[in-house]
């Protein structure tokens, strides 16, 4: 048999048996099913109008149910075959729906719903919830992990029943000779195929079929580009992927692939998620590894992920489905794309992301190392919701070393408090003292404050005794504070305020001299013993020798002894953020 011989006995298969020639029985099954379906249609038009819950509507329900049940009457199931976009009886379309959005019939197919059969004793309350299924709005939050099969089964009808598709598991040897060669096959379709506004209208070619064989090619002119398409990738994966396959000369996979960054080129999102639901249905896992490989890198998923910069663009649905279908793999661009994505789109693209990112480490602290401070504004925290401390830390790593001041605060800002204890944390915080960001000198400094073990308060004495004279008051003050609230010993400050007011000169006190008086003065009141140092907050406000300093840090810290917790809570948010000594409504200085 010769190559064109062979192609026109595949084609003959797509050809539809006529209705004239079915017999009587099947064709009052079928004009029976159109009847009940031409009931679903305007049940869907009043809805689509006037509600779900309008007395039309509900009209409209109730009368679906007594023609399903009329044409049941008679004891035979109505057995329903369920196509991409029609459902068929005996290859005669009873119904049928073109579009993608909000097509039950599209989403039956996609999730691999292939027949439904209704039983004869159907209960309106089976038709009811069947027809809350039909009407399921898929682009809902809430049904974003769902599929149209769970849904189904979790109604557990009884008159109702489902066929699922099953995919092929394993490949087996076939001849090369047996083949049909799709990838010349593409080159001459695959024009016409993208092209066309509505029907395929492909350019005269010479055939070398005898002229009654090339009627049987006529059909396909009639085909719209969608019909087309997947004809062309059933019949390529029928006819040559149950072989075993050479890794990366798969012609399946080549065609697909070629087809994928076609659709891509020309920005038709809706047209590739077609592609890839039906490519990822029938494709043997070695296949789909293949096309994944393929579609995952960045060139792609930048054109896939287009319509998602706007936040009504009218394919950006088909754009969200088309990351989905990628899984882990489209976890890196995803990240990437964050930065340039419309905030509408941002927690859908988190949901995609999220179980996947303890699987990229490398990938994703390079986006961080890459990225402005808007995208890292977006993408720290999503990075932080791991729970993968070694993650979290190589991106506070990273982030911490990033030449944007506003990156550098962001990885500090919303770093779990799980991972304050850290060995490398405190090495950082310290390096964050003098940062030339005031923000994040003073977020580093609170940060200091929540740890508590030893060896970070030895650290921060170290840097204290190392570098005090050259601080100015509001962070000698902050950090004199942060070490208090460490849990250094009262004493530590009770003996510093010694060496600074007792026996020493006015002039002493002047400069650092009366600065270090006045943080230790704060210190001692936050320190964790301060009740049994009152008396030394006391006598500090009457002493003149440092002036003002002293006496408003003496009576900061005893009211702030004095007040509840949530009061001495403000007290230190003011004095680490706002740099303010301020006391508690109702106080008097």
């Amino acid at each position: 048999m010769s190559e064109n011989e062979q192609a026109n006995d595949l084609l003959k298969e797509f050809e539809p048996l006529s209705l004239e020639l079915l017999d009587d029985h099947v064709q009052r099954l079928i004009h029976s099913a159109k009847n009940v379906f031409n009931e679903l249609v305007r049940l869907i038009k009043s809805i689509t109008l006037y509600g779900a819950d309008h007395q039309s509507s509900l009209n409209f329900r109730a009368r679906f149910f007594e023609v399903m049940t009329e044409a049941l009457a008679k004891g035979d199931d109505l057995v329903i075959e369920v196509q991409t976009y029609a459902l068929v009886i005996s290859d005669q379309v009873i119904y049928e729906d073109s579009k993608v959005e909000g097509n039950f019939i599209y989403r039956f197919y996609t999730d691999g719903i292939r027949e439904l059969r209704f039983k004869q004793g159907i209960r309106s309350e089976e038709v009811d919830q069947l027809l809350n299924i039909f009407l399921l709005d898929w682009t809902a939050p809430s049904l974003f992990e769902d599929d149209a099969v769970t849904m189904m089964w979790s109604q557990k009808f009884e008159h109702i029943t489902y066929a699922v598709a099953t995919q092929y598991n394993e490949d087996t040897q076939e001849a090369d000779e047996y083949l049909f060669n799709f990838t010349d096959e593409l080159n001459r379709l695959s024009d016409y195929c993208h092209t066309a506004q509505s029907y395929v209208r492909p350019a005269p070619i010479k055939l070398s079929l005898a002229a009654e064989q090339s009627q049987n090619l006529e059909h396909l002119k009639k085909m719209n580009k969608r019909e087309l398409l997947e004809k062309l990738i059933s019949l390529s994966h029928e006819t040559q992927s149950q072989r075993l396959q050479v890794a990366g000369q798969d012609r399946f996979v080549q065609l697909l692939d070629k087809l994928a960054q076609l659709f891509a080129q020309e920005a038709e999102v809706g047209d590739l998620e077609r592609l890839m639901r039906q490519a990822m249905f029938i494709a043997t896992p070695k296949q789909l590894e293949q096309l994944v490989s393929c579609w995952a890198v960045p060139v792609f998923m930048q054109q896939v992920m287009f319509p998602l910069k706007s936040s009504d663009h009218p394919q950006a649905i088909s754009a969200l489905a088309c990351v989905k279908l990628l899984g882990s793999a489209a976890t890196p661009h995803i990240a990437r794309a964050l930065g340039e994505v419309a905030e509408a789109h941002i927690e859908v693209l988190n949901q995609l992301i999220l179980p996947f990112i303890e699987q990229h480490p490398i990938e994703l602290c390079r986006v961080v190392r890459t990225a402005d401070f808007l995208h890292n504004k977006r993408l720290i925290p999503l990075l932080y919701s791991s729970q993968s401390d070694e993650l979290c830390l190589q991106v506070f790593q990273t982030g911490w070393k990033h030449q944007d001041q506003g990156v550098r605060y962001e990885v500090l800002l919303s770093l779990p408090e799980r991972l304050y204890n850290s060995h490398i944390l405190t090495k950082a915080l310290i390096e964050g003292l003098q940062d030339s960001y005031s923000k994040i000198r003073t977020l580093s400094s609170f940060r200091l404050s929540k740890l508590k073990d030893s060896e970070s308060r030895a650290t921060l004495k170290q840097y204290l005794d190392a570098g005090v004279k050259d601080l100015a008051l509001i962070d000698l003050r902050k950090l004199f504070a942060a070490l208090a609230l460490m849990g250094e010993a009262s004493a530590y400050f009770a003996e510093y305020w010694s060496q600074h007011s007792s026996g020493i000169s006015f002039s002493a006190f002047s400069g650092k001299g009366r600065d270090e008086g006045h943080c230790a003065l704060i210190a001692l009141a936050l320190s964790s013993q301060a009740t049994e140092y009152r008396a030394v907050l006391e006598k500090a406000t009457n002493r003149k020798l440092g002036g003002a300093s002293f006496i408003e840090a003496a009576q900061w810290g005893l009211a702030y002894l004095e007040s509840n917790q949530g009061a001495q809570d403000q007290m230190i948010y003011e004095l680490f953020f706002r740099n303010q000594l301020s006391l508690p409504k109702g106080r008097q200085r």
